[in-house]
Parts: C-alpha cells; sequence; structure tokens
C-alpha cells in the first residue's frame, strides 16, 4: 500500500532525504497566509450558542488539516536519494597472477579458472577485452568504468 501510494519503497525513504522544492519567498507567504487565517479561526468562537465547543474544536481541527495537507502538497515534497550516476566513477580490480592461482583446489581446478570465468581472461591483456568479459565483470561494467590490474 505505502509502494502504490508514494511511488516508492520504504526502505528508499530511509535512504533518502525529503525536501521542500520551494524557494524562500514561498515559505515567507506561507507564513502571511498564515497571519491572515487567525482572525478567521478566531471566528469560530463567535458562532452562535446551537454549536458547542466541542463541534467548534472539530471544525477546527478537520479545515487546519484539510489547509496542512493542502499547504504540504504545494510545498511539492521532493525525495532526493543519493546514486552512483551509470559509467561515471571508476573501479580499480586487483586479479592475482602469482603461482599459487595455477595450484589445483580440492574439485581438481586452478583457482585461476574462477578468475577467468568471472572477468573473462588470463591474464591482464586478455582481461583487457571486452569481447571475452565474464559475468562479474559484465555487471561491473554496466555501472563503473573499470580499471584491471594483475599482481603476483
Amino acid at each position: 500500500m505505502f509502494e502504490f501510494l508514494f511511488n516508492y519503497r520504504p526502505v528508499v525513504f530511509q535512504q533518502g532525504e525529503l525536501l521542500l522544492a520551494l524557494p524562500l519567498w514561498v515559505y515567507i507567504l506561507a507564513l502571511a497566509a498564515v497571519a491572515v487565517a487567525v482572525p478567521f479561526l478566531l471566528q469560530y468562537r463567535a458562532m452562535g450558542p446551537s454549536v458547542t465547543s466541542r463541534d467548534r474544536w472539530v471544525l477546527g481541527a478537520l479545515r487546519t488539516a484539510a489547509i496542512g495537507v493542502l499547504l504540504f502538497a504545494l510545498f511539492r515534497p521532493v525525495l532526493l536519494v543519493s546514486t552512483v550516476v551509470p559509467r561515471r566513477n571508476y573501479v580499480a580490480v586487483l586479479l592475482d597472477d602469482s603461482k599459487s592461482m595455477r595450484v589445483a583446489d580440492e574439485s581438481g581446478a586452478a583457482r585461476s579458472n574462477r578468475i577467468i570465468e568471472l572477468f573473462g581472461g588470463s591474464d591482464a591483456d586478455t582481461l583487457a577485452g571486452v569481447d571475452d568479459a565474464g559475468t562479474l565483470r559484465r555487471g561491473l561494467e554496466d555501472r563503473f568504468r573499470l580499471r584491471l590490474y594483475s599482481f603476483d
């Protein structure tokens, strides 16, 4: 229900910051409107004897709530969430190319095979090519500019 009403999941609201996107003069204008509205609210006190004080409070609260919701909507609430802009930031990936990576594990395959599977290549020259990119590398390249480095 929350996502239907507010168009975002609650997690996004927890990560973001809710701001009002209006200039300062609009806030001053709103304060002036409130100052003008005070005499109208005081007019509820001058109602005839047929209206009880409880009715006055209920009517005043309903009107105040309606005006508050209207003002909040007119102040253009904005959810500000900081995210990574795709392909703008760099990420360095260090790949171990030492002799120990060629040693077979319990499964009988060398550990370097897993690097080849994830990053698509066996050395730095092959890793620089995009045509044989592995699964992890493709996922990272969608969001970042990759710099691949091998070391031993």
